[in-house]
């Protein structure tokens, strides 16, 4: 090539061609540029996403309209998630919304348990825009201009994993990063250890000052590493099709025995994986360092955790904006790597935290004997008076664990004694105009399967449904 790039990603894969679409937009104004080199350990797409609204962000800043992501992905909007099992088929949901307001210095939360408390409160789900809207398979976009709720709920997406990853590797070769011709064959390291280049199989050797690994558990320059196994452990994870199902709005996770079943609805088909706790395909664990003298670890090769709350496209979207904002191009590169991989480990402690959340209140789930000292003071705060309790670096901010633990059944013992200033028939007024104003922005929706059809984002492929 006739060009020496500064930034190396080995890995064709979703991760590598999402940071190279990334990467090469924020690097270009240094100077830098992005090269991705496939291997033929690449770890495969997975056949469905769900990803959360803060990806859409990055997609923005890509000026990637997500409308056009959905056609040539063959996807859908995602408002919400329900959560069920064998002996509750109702189950709860959680929105990408916040339920109802905070009312003379007391959350939302506190009113509705105090109104709990006399049966006079719907499910804590039904206060929340975007779960009410998910429940009935409806989707319109925000409207940012509005003062009200209609503007104050956000979607996530469910996609075809291969498709996305297609479209990733089209949207970062536009923007400027190079495909490598040939794969990668060994890793070149000078007296320190420091990769300092790639050789390819066709014999060419590519020189860089930094390198990204997104290869996944073949870990192909970075090897092995110390990690951190998750409290669950290690399992296995199925893919499955079916027919389309008609809600496409709502991401549907089932308990089963021994692990649970997501279900991704996609605009022609339905895709399940069908995740159970054994030996198999993930380890559930994180590395302790993902980033080790000049290789970065991201993606599946970083962490490979249990597919509940869609965990691979938001770690890896921590990972690049953690990355930039550290850039190691300098003499600080010992500080910033230590920086990072604090971060990142802090974040992937949290997520797995907040899965195992999942499986301790479900029925029949994890004792919280042995449970992080973290996790164990976010329910107890929370089950003494209603205190949601969050960490640096997580995730999934406080309108989400609230959620959960409500709608998993985890009652606070006593609500915020501001709450009960009001009187009773004040409370009900405020949850019965809360539920009104609601239902009616959803009743305003449009089924999301005739919305996409109309709006002409339904993907049609040859022999489809549309």
């Amino acid at each position: 090539m006739s060009s020496t790039p500064h930034l190396i990603i080995t890995g064709a894969t979703l991760e590598g061609w999402f940071a190279a679409a990334l990467l090469v937009n924020r690097l270009r104004p240094l100077g830098i540029g992005v090269t991705v080199v496939p291997t033929t350990e690449d770890v495969p797409p997975p056949m469905a996403l769900c990803t959360a609204p803060a990806l859409g962000h990055l997609h923005r800043e890509l000026k990637l309209d997500e409308r056009d992501i959905v056609r040539f992905c063959g996807g859908s909007f995602r408002l919400a998630t329900q959560y069920k099992d064998e002996n509750d088929e109702t189950g709860f949901l959680i929105g990408f919304a916040s339920a109802g307001e905070p009312r003379d210095g007391a959350g939302f939360h506190h009113y509705w348990h105090r109104a709990k408390e006399w049966d006079g409160a719907r499910a804590f789900s039904s206060y929340n825009l975007a779960a009410a809207a998910a429940a009935k398979g409806k989707f319109a976009p925000p409207i940012p201009e509005a003062a009200d709720i209609r503007g104050r709920f956000e979607f996530g997406l469910h996609l075809s994993g291969p498709l996305y990853q297609d479209y990733l590797q089209k949207c970062a070769l536009h923007y400027g990063a190079v495909l490598a011709p040939s794969s990668f064959a060994t890793a070149v390291r000078d007296e320190n250890g420091n990769v300092s280049g790639l050789v390819l199989e066709n014999g060419e050797t590519l020189s860089g000052s930094f390198f990204i690994d997104a290869t996944g558990l073949a870990a192909s320059i970075a090897g092995s590493g110390e990690t951190q196994t998750a409290l669950q452990g290690p399992g296995q994870i199925d893919w499955l099709e079916s027919t389309p199902r008609a809600n496409l709005s709502l991401t549907v996770t089932s308990g089963r025995q021994g692990g649970y079943d997501i279900s991704v609805p996609l605009y022609e088909k339905t895709v399940t994986g069908r995740y159970r706790a054994s030996a198999g395909n993930i380890s559930n664990d994180w590395r302790l360092h993902p980033w080790s003298e000049n290789v970065l670890t991201i993606g599946r090769t970083a962490a490979d955790l249990e597919p509940l709350g869609a965990p691979l496209m938001t770690l890896v979207g921590t990972a690049i904006n953690t990355f930039t904002e550290l850039l190691p191009f300098g003499n600080d590169a010992p500080f910033a790597r230590e920086e990072y991989n604090r971060r990142m480990r802090e974040t992937c402690e949290r997520f797995s935290e907040f899965q195992l959340l999942h499986h301790v209140l479900s029925s029949g789930g994890t004792s919280e004997d042995d449970l992080p000292s973290t996790l164990k003071r976010k329910l107890t705060q929370f089950k003494s008076r209603g205190r949601i309790v969050t960490y640096d670096h997580e995730s999934f901010d406080e309108d989400t664990h609230l959620a959960l633990y409500l709608g998993a059944g985890l009652m606070p013992e006593r609500h915020d004694a501001l709450a009960n200033r009001a009187e009773d028939g004040q409370v009900k007024d405020f949850l019965s105009a809360t539920l009104k104003s609601v239902r009616a922005a959803r009743d305003a929706m449009p089924d999301q399967r005739q919305w996409l059809e109309r709006s002409g984002i339904a993907r049609k492929t040859e022999g489809g449904s549309s």
